[in-house]
């Protein structure tokens, strides 16, 4: 796992995350996932991360949960 982590240390995705620059909503779930994990990594910090329906957010809380040994932890709000 290591090397997976070092293989992604300069993309470019996660040094924006890494640089606080927005724009990860277009990328795949699972890619969206990755880079946020990858960037944890190398600078552990809390996170927050909005998504745009409670859907979403589960599906990148399912993801990332795994990936990482850190608590990840999700607070739905439904609309009303």
């Amino acid at each position: 796992m290591i090397e997976f982590w070092n293989l992604l240390k300069d993309d470019a995705a996660v040094k924006a995350v890494n640089d606080r620059i927005k724009g990860l909503s277009s990328l795949a779930p699972n890619t969206e996932a990755l880079v946020i994990a990858t960037a944890f990594r190398q600078q552990p910090r809390n996170l927050v991360i909005v998504k745009n329906n409670l859907y979403t957010a589960q599906q990148l809380f399912r993801k990332l949960t795994p990936l990482l040994q850190e608590d990840v932890l999700i607070f739905n709000v439904e609309e009303s």
